[in-house]
């Protein structure tokens, strides 16, 4: 028998505070995206916070051996490495946690990820499934480009950069987090409201695959198309949501996750153009800084503190009618940070009053 997942301990929660925290107010110390602090702030949050908990999750949904702790430890030393510019001991420890995340994997769904092609499966765990895929898949092609880019150059594209895979490890937690939100639409799971479901789960996946193929290629028709057609996806969740969630606070955690994902979306449409279009540099960077606070300090953030409560509170230590104003107040004052030092002092205090909360028992 596996070893029972135990709940979040307090050494955990205070671990996670702590290392959010730090991504959060290093991301203000960045003079540039390939700056030591720019992949830490991504990486930390993204990689180390994020993969921890979704393997924890995983563990616990499952019934599987829980190797959360040893993924937390293995994917620091990667952040370090890979922000000093060790690079070779990085391809490595990426290699090996996608090893582990494999492992995990198999165990927790199957050795090769057919159910999520099937009709029978619930769509919340064609999410979880994704997450996990997309997690070793991340770590994988994470190595793949430290190689390209360090030791061989075999493919030239300006945008194939290590800092670039804040998409990649972003994406994990976001599939993560809309199976919570799928989670709370099992009652309404029948008829037209199993099709969208399935329809959105396709679109999100296949969507930001192609999405990412289009930064890649730098082509932004293409780039457009996509965002649009991923927030429609959005927009459809956000109705099944409001239609058929039912009121609790953890719904109200959700949808707050959801606003932030539309505004996600919004803020990611409005820097394609400005960026391609646009004669502002530093509109352009305002709005690429909102778009990438929302999502990883947003909505992934909704994910995370409700996988730490699961499976069925939220987070208590203040009531979600002032924690989560406080939220959006942080979110929303950390791209002005970039710009004007005091701004980024109150976001960071702000920010990790919140985190306490949210991720206090």
């Amino acid at each position: 028998m596996p070893d029972e997942p135990t709940p979040f301990s307090r050494p955990m929660r205070t671990v996670l505070w702590i290392v959010m925290s730090l991504a959060f107010a290093l991301g203000f110390l960045a003079a540039n995206r390939e700056d030591m602090f720019e992949r830490l702030h991504i990486f930390l949050f993204n990689l180390c916070c994020c993969g921890f908990v979704i393997l924890r999750d995983v563990a616990r949904h499952a019934a599987t051996a829980d190797h959360s702790v040893p993924f937390l430890a293995l994917s620091l030393a990667y952040a370090g490495c890979a922000a000093l510019g060790f690079y070779l001991p990085a391809a490595v420890l990426a290699l090996a946690l996608a090893a582990l995340v494999e492992s995990v994997r198999a165990r927790a769904f199957s050795p090769l990820p057919l159910d999520i092609f099937s009709l029978r499966t619930d769509v919340a765990e064609k999410f979880r499934h994704a997450a996990v895929l997309c997690l070793s898949i991340a770590l994988a092609l994470s190595a793949l480009v430290i190689i390209n880019n360090e030791y061989g150059r075999w493919i030239a594209m300006r945008k194939l950069t290590l800092t670039m895979f804040f998409l990649g490890f972003s994406f994990p937690m976001s599939l993560m987090t809309m199976a919570l939100v799928v989670d709370g639409l099992r009652p309404s799971f029948r008829g037209s409201t199993r099709r969208i479901l399935e329809a959105v789960f396709w679109i999100i996946t296949v969507g930001v695959i192609l999405f990412l193929a289009a930064i890649l290629l730098e082509f932004a028709p293409a780039e457009i198309a996509l965002a649009t057609m991923l927030f429609t996806a959005v927009i459809a969740l956000l109705a099944l949501f409001a239609h058929g969630a039912e009121r609790s606070p953890r719904a109200a955690y959700c949808a707050s996750g959801i606003a932030f994902l539309v505004s996600t979306g919004i803020s990611g449409i409005t820097y394609i153009f400005v960026n391609r279009y646009g004669s502002c540099a530093t509109c352009g960077d305002v709005v690429l800084w909102s778009h990438a606070y929302l999502s990883l300090y947003g909505w992934n953030l909704c994910g995370l503190a409700l996988i730490v409560h699961a499976p069925s509170d939220a987070p208590r230590a203040l009531p979600a009618r002032v924690l989560i104003p406080l939220h959006w107040l942080s979110v929303a004052l950390a791209p002005f940070g970039k710009l004007y030092p005091q701004a980024a002092v109150v976001a960071v205090i702000v920010f990790a009053v919140i985190v306490f909360a949210l991720v206090k028992k």
